[in-house]
């Protein structure tokens, strides 16, 4: 899969100033070279690596799905928030794995993905707090919580930050759709989420898997999640794959994942999501 990886850099210099029907090209040459080398034969933490390492040092772009009023399934592949990296990434290793490789299959895995049951209603139908996210796709079978076994403590808080901050969000255009979400925030506080502290990463940082959906937790009180990415052990050390503001790019860390995390003062600890297949 190396030489692929440098094939699909090449092709998206080269087609960076294109839109979306380069993302359909991208997808689909994604889906068919992965089922020629037989990828769907792993196991899908494994995919999950292979189908992600595609994207590195593809550029970065913060709110990608936050440009529209009315809500709709955006597609874009060449630039990536860490939300929609992880998305693409599991979205593309489930079709591998399905043995499909047409981009219609590609557009309804995404929605199903990133949105409450699969419907696209209004700004409100979209998971936008990563922890509801992990909460409906455990519903629909995609991934599993992990957190609790691994000694997870409880992570308790009350969620409100979008409705809080609603002009900073064109999706919220009228008062019944911030009413959803207000709805949708009492949810979300009513749960019990677990989270392994930073300074007890280093103790389970063995039972996280290749592939594993890694959700960093905040000091933020009305917040739940600052960043996500993808676990991935390299020479014998856990690091993160994930979209970075930092560095403007797709990476795997320089940093291990328990140093990435203890390093930063507003990181509190991580969350841990095995995909499902």
């Amino acid at each position: 899969m190396k030489n692929f990886i440098t094939v699909i850099y090449i092709l998206f210099s080269f087609f960076v100033s294109f839109s979306q029907e380069k993302d359909k090209n991208l997808c689909e040459l994604i889906l068919e070279t992965s089922l020629k080398s037989e990828l769907y034969k792993e196991k899908i933490n494994n995919v999950v690596i292979e189908v992600g390492k595609n994207f590195i040092f593809f550029p970065y772009k913060s709110g990608v799905l936050e440009k529209n009023e009315k809500e709709r399934l955006v597609i874009n592949l060449r630039e990536l928030d860490c939300v929609t990296f992880v998305e693409n990434t599991i979205a593309i290793s489930n079709l591998i794995k399905s043995k499909k490789n047409d981009f219609s299959d590609f557009k309804k895995e995404l929605q199903l993905i990133r949105y409450r049951n699969g419907e696209i209603k209004n700004y409100s139908s979209r998971l936008h707090y990563f922890s509801d996210w992990i909460f409906e796709n455990e519903k629909n079978k995609k991934v599993k919580d992990i957190t609790k076994i691994l000694d997870g403590e409880i992570y308790k808080k009350n969620i409100n930050f979008i409705s809080r901050n609603k002009n900073k969000y064109k999706g919220i255009s009228d008062e019944n759709i911030l009413e959803e979400i207000r709805n949708i925030e009492n949810n979300i506080s009513k749960r019990k989420y677990y989270f392994i502290p930073k300074n007890k990463i280093s103790k389970i940082k063995d039972k996280i898997k290749d592939g594993d959906i890694i959700a960093i937790t905040l000091n933020i009180k009305n917040l739940d999640i600052a960043h996500v990415g993808i676990a991935i052990w390299e020479n014998s050390k856990l690091h993160l794959l994930h979209a970075s503001s930092r560095m403007k790019k797709i990476v795997i860390s320089k940093k291990t994942l328990d140093n990435y995390i203890l390093n930063n003062k507003q990181f509190t600890g991580l969350m841990v999501v095995r995909p499902q297949f």
